[in-house]
């Protein structure tokens, strides 16, 4: 009898995500010095709380992470539950910005992928 796992909510990947980051980055497993951190950019039910945010700048679709590294490099990164999950409309145009001001952004379903991906990044320039 094969015995069906669930996959983990997107917001359990991102912590999970988070204390990998921040104990490879306190043991300098990276080749730069960088920072990251959480975009709350989630959807909120109060809203006139939603609309102050907005006020103050909120934009739909922002990716859940910004990274920044030694010499001013930026990207941004998006983490979706399983491949089929899609990117929204707003996360397209977000992504598409990116894209045109050269910034690299990046769509990951898995932890590790993430990590392989900013260590490949930190030792790209």
């Amino acid at each position: 009898m094969k015995i069906k796992t669930k996959k983990p909510l997107e917001k359990d990947i991102c912590k999970m995500f988070m204390r990998r980051f921040e104990v490879m980055n306190a043991y300098k497993q990276f080749k730069k010095k960088m920072s990251i951190f959480h975009i709350a950019n989630e959807q909120y039910n109060n809203k006139s709380y939603t609309i102050s945010l907005m006020q103050m700048g909120l934009k739909a679709g922002v990716a859940d992470y910004c990274l920044l590294m030694e010499g001013g490099r930026t990207a941004f990164l998006e983490f979706k539950r399983c491949k089929s999950s899609k990117l929204s409309s707003n996360q397209e145009t977000f992504r598409d910005v990116c894209q045109s001001l050269g910034i690299p952004y990046e769509v990951f379903y898995e932890v590790d992928s993430a990590i392989d991906w900013i260590k490949r990044f930190s030792a790209s320039f």
